[in-house]
């Protein structure tokens, strides 16, 4: 099993327990995709939809759909929607290259007997990788375009990572979409990993 099938299950597990100790439980899906730093959601198709803060929540997208899900195959069926629309194109290093960053986000909500609430967040994160032309061969207007928004945001997010490790003054996480989105995933009470794939 990959990453989301392996936290998918756990998940459900913990939830299968809470539920045993009386706790009101309730899980939602939501999948966007950010390209040329426009935001779509990929489960309604809604695109250029806009980042607002809410106060001790953080930021939220308008407009993106979140879908409830009760069993693990609802995880997987947001996840192969989202997968089928999310934009990709060819390049001279991959045929289907992912031409945006998606971002999966499932948030759990529980109330437990002692009228407790908490609300959890995972966001998993699918980065397109970050591309020199003269490896990918890409020439026309659109993919010179993408190569340079996809390289700008990753460049942002190693930016805020190590404003953060040296606990800098300032960490320029509105400077993207990507990291603006991420900012409670870097910082506060948030446990991030980050997995790379190289060859």
């Amino acid at each position: 099993y990959g990453i989301i099938p392996r936290a998918t299950l756990e998940i459900f597990s913990a939830i299968n327990s809470l539920i045993a100790q009386g706790a009101t439980v309730n899980l939602k899906a939501s999948y966007i995709e950010i390209y040329n730093e426009s935001i779509t959601c990929l489960l309604n198709g809604k695109e250029q939809l806009k980042i607002h803060e809410v106060p001790r929540v953080g930021f939220a997208i308008s407009g993106k759909e979140e879908r409830p899900c009760l069993i693990p195959e609802d995880i997987f069926k947001v996840l192969y929607i989202g997968t089928k629309n999310k934009t990709v194109g060819g390049t001279n290093q991959n045929a289907r290259s992912s031409r945006s960053h998606t971002l999966l986000t499932l948030e759990l909500y529980v109330k437990t007997l002692d009228g407790s609430e908490r609300l959890s967040k995972l966001n998993i994160v699918d980065l397109a990788g970050s591309e020199k032309l003269k490896n990918t061969g890409v020439t026309t207007p659109e993919r010179l375009k993408e190569a340079q928004k996809i390289n700008l945001s990753l460049t942002t997010l190693g930016m805020c990572i190590m404003a953060l490790t040296e606990n800098a003054s300032f960490i320029p996480f509105r400077n993207s979409k990507l990291t603006l989105l991420l900012k409670e995933s870097l910082c506060g009470n948030s446990k991030t990993t980050l997995l790379c794939a190289a060859r």
